[in-house]
């Protein structure tokens, strides 16, 4: 994926919650890189799949939520925790790291930035769970949601670099 502009072309870039789609994150940090003036800052954010958190409910159906999600949904779910290694590959210093947690409160918004719904229904196409023990999940987190009880979390990671 080659991005349509000269080399060192800009002082600063930054990529969020897209690495986790592709299929060469290194192939596309290195093209940030490239068109990144040198001494120029580039900026990293993106999730740690692995490291969902819901509230309640049975832990083999949150288990198997984040499996659909980190290693069946996205392509590189994992890709948070690597993003100091990525920036390395690419030729740029890591300056600052750091981890964000992202807490939702209620269940709409987890359901539009975590796509549990979406992750559930994964799960059972690929028979990893029930569709009884979606459904009793998903209408226990309902119930949470409806009493003001929904918990859920994300984490993710941030890295800041200089390219060398």
């Amino acid at each position: 994926m080659a991005l349509p502009f000269a080399d060192a072309s800009f002082d600063a870039v930054s990529i969020e919650r897209t690495l986790q789609h592709l299929t060469d994150p290194v192939g596309a940090m290195a093209e940030l890189a490239r068109v990144l003036w040198h001494g120029g800052r580039l900026a990293a954010l993106e999730p740690g799949c692995h490291t969902v958190v819901v509230a309640g409910g049975p832990m083999e159906v949150l288990r198997a939520y984040v499996h659909q999600k980190a290693d069946m949904g996205a392509g590189q779910g994992a890709i948070g925790r690597d993003l100091p290694w990525l920036l390395r590959q690419a030729g740029c210093t890591p300056t600052e790291i750091s981890g964000e947690v992202l807490v939702m409160r209620d269940l709409a918004s987890a359901d539009v930035i975590l796509s549990l719904r979406g992750n559930l229904a994964g799960t059972v196409d690929a028979g990893t769970l029930l569709a009884d023990a979606a459904n009793d999940w998903w209408t226990a987190r309902e119930e949470r949601d409806r009493s003001e009880v929904f918990y859920c979390f994300d984490q993710r990671g941030s890295v800041g670099a200089t390219r060398e």
